[in-house]
């Protein structure tokens, strides 16, 4: 079970409670690789340092080419999702990378292409 307090959007690491399988890890926006913790131009950054966070599965679901808050979707460079993803499971930690769903029900052949390379370059 994941409970979910959006804790990067609001400035917060810690799980909601140590019964949760995996960190909920909602992420605002990626900031040159790293979580942008709040909303605040001048929010704390961060990237995991370990597997846990208090006894939970570390975990980010990052919106990729979309928002989860509406406004303009975010976008990021193929080197500034590789190092992210990288660094995360370089400590063992998981990625979800979120997706959009166009109107016609299909994901932006971008955005595919995207997660093509991507793929290719964690091999």
């Amino acid at each position: 079970m994941c409970f979910n307090d959006g804790a990067f959007c609001i400035n917060k690491v810690p799980p909601v409670t140590p019964l949760e399988d995996y960190h909920a890890g909602e992420v605002h926006q990626l900031v040159g690789g790293k979580i942008k913790l709040g909303h605040d131009p001048d929010s704390p950054l961060y990237l995991p340092d370990a597997q846990y966070i208090d006894g939970v599965q570390w975990h980010a679901l990052v919106p990729v080419d979309s928002t989860f808050e509406g406004g303009q979707p975010y976008h990021y460079s193929d080197e500034e999702l590789v190092g992210f993803v990288k660094a995360c499971t370089s400590v063992k930690g998981a990625v979800t990378l979120n997706l959009p769903i166009g109107p016609d029900g299909h994901v932006p052949d971008g955005s595919i292409a995207q997660m093509q390379r991507l793929g290719a370059a964690l091999q």
